[in-house]
């Protein structure tokens, strides 16, 4: 379960590695890119 009320951040440094929470940010063309290849690799599937 994930809480979308609370904001997400990156974890401070120092923090275990099982505990991070690490965000790679994209911008919106690269967030528009990732979903229509995601989109395209499931059409493709479905066929």
């Amino acid at each position: 379960m994930v809480d979308l009320s609370t904001l997400i951040a990156p974890s401070p440094e120092g923090t275990p590695p099982f505990e991070r929470t690490d965000i790679a940010y994209l911008s919106h063309a690269g967030g528009a890119a990732q979903a229509q290849a995601i989109s395209t690799c499931k059409k493709s599937r479905d066929r």
